[in-house]
């Protein structure tokens, strides 16, 4: 969890252990979590504390290419599920416009929609 990483952060900054902070920090990236900003400053703290300024402006940079990547990523979804979901969301009954397909299950029907977060007003369907 977040607070997990963050008492790191703390305790690395408490003992100038600035190199294993960077390398938990690459961890939680790598794990696909999104520090929040009491974590990212308890990331900082652990640099600013070993006087690591630079690695400071790096890990902020290091976020900024994070959180651009997140949000390019998309959940791929077959055309039936996205006629669910928005069925779902006008309150009505689901009806698929998707003809049938024995890979549709999975995915690789070649009717793939994408959408952001799920969001079935962002689903653009391919």
């Amino acid at each position: 969890s977040l607070q997990c990483y963050t008492l790191v952060f703390a305790c690395c900054a408490r003992s100038g252990e600035w190199s294993r902070a960077v390398e938990v920090w690459e961890q939680l990236l790598r794990s696909g979590q999104m520090p929040d900003r009491v974590c990212l400053c308890a990331m900082l703290d652990a640099l600013s504390s070993a006087r690591q300024w630079r690695r400071g402006l790096a890990v902020l940079e290091q976020l900024s290419r994070a959180q651009r990547a997140a949000k390019r990523k998309r959940k791929l979804l077959t055309r039936a599920e996205v006629d669910a979901m928005r069925s779902q969301q006008q309150g009505g009954e689901f009806e698929s416009n998707a003809a049938p397909d024995s890979d549709s299950a999975s995915g690789m029907d070649g009717t793939i929609a994408s959408a952001l977060d799920a969001d079935p007003a962002a689903v653009r369907v391919a």
